[in-house]
């Protein structure tokens, strides 16, 4: 016969269980986000890449985790489990290469997140040259040759305008890139993509650079800015 003692702790030890049960259930549930934090300069300390882009998308239930692989982190083991995958700038480039912390596992990151079709991955300025680095693109120096620190004036281009309806990134942004001025950015870089991926789609341009923006991956998942 159990005690009342003993009926209280299996009581207390089956509410436990179904309590870690449901966090668990809403941990699968939450949106997960990542971003790979690749600059190691101290020059905006206290910030960093990782903490400005988190505290400019983050939203009310989201779980962001932020991995510094220029400081010599590792990709989280569950890094294709995430909804959404951020690369951010660096002042290093890809020819840097072999020689970057982690820079062969986000090559192999990257691939993988293109052949499975998820999780949704952006790259900015450095981001978008590794991705296309590893999905076999060419990564070089400006056709100019000269660093660029300028206003530019980036826009839609013939074949996204052409498959408008099927392009997977938001219609603000397809309606801004579309007038006439298209959207008038900052760009600061010495190198940039002169050949996207296979497969991909060129989704806009400006006058110093043919792949500002392009979308790619097996589910078009993939954009690079």
């Amino acid at each position: 016969m159990v005690s009342s003692g003993e009926k209280k702790l299996l009581d207390n030890q089956h509410l436990i269980k179904n309590v870690t049960s449901l966090n668990q259930q809403n941990i699968c549930k939450m949106n997960r986000f990542c971003v790979i934090d690749c600059e190691n300069s101290r020059a905006f300390d206290p910030f960093t890449f990782g903490v400005m882009f988190q505290s400019q998308l983050s939203r009310e239930g989201d779980d962001w985790t932020i991995c510094y692989l220029a400081h010599g982190e590792t990709l989280p083991d569950d890094i294709l489990e995430f909804q959404g995958v951020v690369i951010t700038g660096s002042h290093f480039n890809c020819r840097d290469g072999e020689s970057l912390p982690g820079f062969k596992s986000l090559c192999e990151f990257i691939r993988h997140a293109s052949e499975k079709g998820s999780p949704r991955l952006y790259g900015g300025c450095y981001g978008c040259q590794v991705i296309a680095h590893a999905l076999h693109g060419e990564v070089d120096y400006n056709p100019s040759g000269r660093f660029l620190l300028m206003a530019e004036n980036v826009k839609l281009s013939t074949i996204a305008s052409e498959n408008v309806n099927t392009l997977t990134v938001s219609r603000e942004l397809i309606e801004k890139l579309s007038t006439a001025e298209g959207m008038n950015l900052i760009v600061s870089h010495g190198d940039c993509v002169r050949k996207i991926p296979d497969n991909s789609i060129l989704l806009a341009s400006s006058e110093s650079c043919t792949a500002e923006m392009y979308i790619t991956g097996k589910e078009r998942n993939i954009l690079g800015c």
